[in-house]
């Protein structure tokens, strides 16, 4: 059964599966380890952000909202929603360029105007060298939130230095679901990459992931360690190929062919 406003103690503001998209999977994650690890009393509940108000997905009982990202009084609404129920403690917004709509997701700001909860907003992405929209945009976020959680250093020293935000901040590495421990010899055998030396980058293909850096970094390695495979694991992001095809993984096939490097790198 589809859990309440009134049954959730935490509300997440982000993408979900089975809607195709690397912060839906982050945030599954996250649910499933606070389902885990903190008493069972507390239940986590999903605002579920949809794409451009057409698309459907049949989402499991714990989101209690959808937002259509183009639709303003969407973002009202669940704001109101979460306003109004007791039980509701925090919001955490898990935050990415691109799942809000507006001038750099600006469309945000009028759920956390109306919002009176605290709120934790995790940064997937802090941009270096903004324009000055995007530096507005950012700096009236961290304005609206208790805390910050960010993934690396680096992104503290530009939120501090660039944006010159002074909302506290966390760090908290990306991780990964825990896995039990198997042999790379084994594994790669399994795979038919037995004896050669592999790196690899996973999730869903877009531009802006560098890709391309490695690729271009690679015939000085490969001359050296001629048995290195690099494995670019995961498809085009859904989004990305609804609005540009494979331009981008097309331009990688090209640059991996001009280098020589077809025996050295693989989709």
């Amino acid at each position: 059964m589809k859990r309440s406003f009134n049954e959730s103690d935490i509300v997440f503001l982000a993408t979900y599966p089975p809607r195709e998209c690397g912060i839906a999977t982050f945030t599954k994650d996250l649910v499933t380890a606070i389902n885990k690890n903190l008493p069972k009393n507390v239940k986590p509940g999903i605002i579920a952000m949809n794409s451009n108000g057409v698309n459907v997905y049949n989402y499991p009982p714990e989101v209690i909202y959808q937002i259509s990202d183009t639709d303003m009084n969407d973002y009202i609404e669940a704001a109101n929603k979460i306003n109004d129920s007791p039980r509701i403690k925090l919001v955490n917004i898990q935050h990415e360029f691109g799942i809000f709509r507006g001038a750099w997701g600006d469309y945000l700001l009028a759920f956390l105007e109306i919002l009176n909860k605290p709120v934790v907003i995790t940064f997937h992405s802090v941009l270096p060298n903004p324009d000055p929209q995007l530096m507005k945009v950012v700096k009236a976020i961290c304005e609206r939130v208790e805390e910050i959680v960010v993934m690396t250093n680096k992104a503290v020293e530009i939120l501090r230095d660039t944006y010159e935000v002074h909302t506290p901040i966390h760090i908290i590495p990306h991780g990964i679901p825990k896995v039990s421990y198997e042999s790379q010899d084994e594994e790669k055998a399994t795979l038919g990459y037995d004896g050669k030396i592999i790196l690899s980058s996973f999730g869903m293909i877009s531009l802006g992931k560098g890709y391309e850096n490695v690729i271009e970094g690679l015939p000085k390695v490969v001359k050296k360690y001629p048995n290195l495979i690099y494995l670019i694991i995961g498809e085009t992001h859904p989004i990305v190929r609804k609005e540009k095809g494979e331009t981008y993984r097309n331009f990688l096939v090209e640059k991996i062919k001009e280098l020589k490097l077809e025996k050295n790198v693989k989709f």
